[in-house]
């Protein structure tokens, strides 16, 4: 939730309204009557009422320290998120009407003033730590307080400092009529800072944009990485070595795992060789990609570029981006006119990999390989550098000629990192709290994304925690080992996910093993639960019997341990019987000797 305001779902109400629920306030029922007597059900015009506006926020620049953290000193950057909200400038608004929230003050050019920050209704995007300009490129939906008129309503938009102890130190505030968002193009404005700073200017930038509804059911492919060094080391307990290592490299059996699947793809894509038909559905869906997610770690990255090099998204992309720059270059010699209007405007494709702080891996105790030395450009530097060992005319012969030829678009091309260039890696463990959190947040992105098929390139335990805290209660009992178990490395999981209105819980519907994937055994590091019940069971009777086991091998032990004690001693005691019975014939031997030397003396 919100580091200073959440939104409690419990002050809410919910009617259904033309077959859809919609969720008001209580209190404010009256208020959906119309003037002519028509109700919401029977009214065509007012169907479009009570929805939300869904805002997608992409970034900010030059966002400074909090009020507090800045009046502190310090050289600690600012660790800045955002909240949301809507109301009205409606003058024919009641007082009583208006929702209850936070007093926070802050200064402006007319002095210092309060603005009241509701506790409902209030959307808020994650923190970006230490970082100046934060990117977020994520949507959420904003709900107005009583009826929607995007002529009168105005949103609210807040920046707050986590960085500071209180967690709620504000940056700046504004609010904008939302007829000035447009769903063509983004909007980008000056914020003005809520307090008074020196020799810089008063205000920082953001970027944001009205989209339309996203649709709600959605096909999500869950890859894990190849086989990374760590994971070499660990199948033959080398593991100390690698254990003190940050962010492992992939293995050369992790290059040949991801050419592998690569392969597969393409064999899918000619349409020679054989698929389940099981398969057929998801495998349509996966040439289908929107849009791919992938770990900012390296290993996650190196197999991303390998495995989605001839993919048919990334191929389009990458056409696009090149007709795009084609006709920016003309533009700016003057062969093209440039646009005029709105209308004319023209944004620049997206980089068809974008690398999500959010999917990383869990830090467990002890283990450094979830924690990185890069941030942002440096991510790509790096993963660059390393497969330039293995692809080009002068890398090694470990693969094929035809495959060390085939790396068409360098990483610097196809990976956007604007996601990771802030301190995006967890220093210190990670709680199960934090951890299901962090899901949440996933999960609850991916619901609001325009794309519906979507690759998310991630780890074991990111994957299993996320298929056991959202899978369906009829997918647990057909396949209840998929949440315990991690899958093979460069194994893919095709998930249809269905979102409710109701909440983001038993989202995952049906799950399918695609590309010839197994599941492994449990791993050796112990990994909690998640809040779905069924998970819950599945996994606490697993372990109940695994206890069960382990208590049962070790009462053989401490009975095996007792009988060797008794038998010890037992041998000891017969060998001590046998000194002492020795030990009094000699001393009778002894005595009977110098009896028979006296007795001849005195003779």
């Amino acid at each position: 939730g919100s580091p200073v305001f959440c939104r409690t779902d419990l002050a809410m109400g919910a009617v259904e309204c033309c077959g859809r629920r919609q969720v008001i306030p209580f209190g404010s029922r009256k208020k959906m009557v119309r003037r002519g007597g028509a109700t919401p059900q029977k009214s065509p015009k007012a169907r479009t009422r009570y929805t939300p506006y869904f805002i997608h926020l992409d970034c900010a620049q030059h966002v400074p320290k909090g009020a507090q953290g800045y009046y502190a000193g310090g050289t600690q950057l600012a660790s800045p998120y955002v909240i949301m909200w809507i109301t009205s400038s409606d003058p024919k608004r009641k007082a009583e009407d208006m929702p209850t929230g936070k007093d926070v003050p802050i200064e402006t050019k007319d002095g210092r003033q309060i603005i009241q920050i509701p506790y409902d209704n209030v959307q808020h995007w994650p923190i970006r730590n230490s970082c100046t300009d934060p990117v977020w490129r994520i949507t959420k939906p904003v709900h107005p307080l009583l009826q929607r008129c995007i002529r009168l309503d105005e949103l609210n938009i807040a920046l707050f400092d986590y960085a500071h102890k209180s967690h709620e130190d504000i940056i700046a505030y504004t609010k904008i009529r939302m007829n000035q968002l447009t769903k063509e193009k983004p909007f980008e404005m000056e914020i003005p800072l809520a307090y008074k700073i020196q020799a810089r200017p008063g205000f920082c930038k953001i970027k944001i944009q009205m989209v339309g509804e996203p649709s709600f059911e959605k096909t999500v492919f869950l890859i894990r990485h190849a086989k990374s060094q760590w994971n070499y080391a660990q199948e033959r307990d080398l593991g100390m070595s690698a254990v003190f290592t940050e962010d492992h490299c992939l293995h050369r059996e992790g290059i040949l795992q991801a050419e592998s699947l690569r392969a597969q793809i393409q064999i899918y894509k000619d349409g020679d060789g054989k698929t389940r038909q099981a398969e057929l559905d998801e495998l349509k869906s996966f040439m289908d990609i929107e849009t791919i997610l992938c770990s900012p770690l390296s290993r996650a990255v190196q197999t991303a570029v390998i495995v989605f090099q001839d993919h048919p998204f990334v191929k389009s992309r990458m056409k696009e981006i090149s007709d795009y720059e084609r006709r920016m270059a003309e533009k700016e010699d003057g062969t093209t006119e440039k646009p005029t209007h709105d209308s004319d405007y023209e944004e620049s494709p997206s980089l068809p990999i974008k690398l999500v702080s959010a999917i990383r891996e869990r830090r467990n105790f002890g283990a450094v390989d979830c924690i990185s030395k890069y941030q942002g450009e440096e991510i790509i530097s790096y993963s660059e550098k390393f497969l330039g060992t293995f692809y080009g005319d002068k890398s090694q012969k470990m693969l094929t000629d035809q495959q060390r030829r085939s790396m068409r678009y360098p990483i610097s091309e196809m990976v956007d990192y604007n996601d990771c260039t802030h301190l995006w890696w967890d220093e210190n463990p990670e709680t199960l709290e934090s951890f299901k959190q962090r899901l949440a947040g996933f999960v609850d992105r991916i619901r609001y994304m325009p794309e519906k098929n979507i690759a998310v390139i991630s780890h074991s335990n990111f994957i299993r925690g996320f298929l056991a805290g959202y899978m369906s209660e009829q997918l647990i009992d057909d396949n209840p080992k998929l949440g315990l178990e991690k899958i093979a490395n460069c194994g893919v999981v095709a998930c249809r996910l269905k979102f409710h209105e109701t909440g983001n819980d038993e989202v995952i519907e049906d799950a399918e093993l695609l590309f010839h994937t197994r599941l492994q055994g449990r791993s050796r590091v112990c990994t909690e639960r998640f809040p779905n019940k069924s998970a819950s069971r599945s996994f606490f009777a697993a372990n109940n019997r695994k206890n069960a086991r382990n208590k049962r091998r070790d009462q053989n032990e401490r009975n095996d341990n007792e009988n060797k004690i008794k038998n010890n001693t037992t041998n000891a005691a017969s060998t001590w019987r046998v000194v002492l019975m020795r030990t009094a014939k000699a001393n009778t031997k002894n005595t009977e000797s110098e009896q028979s030397k006296l007795q001849n003396a005195n003779r």
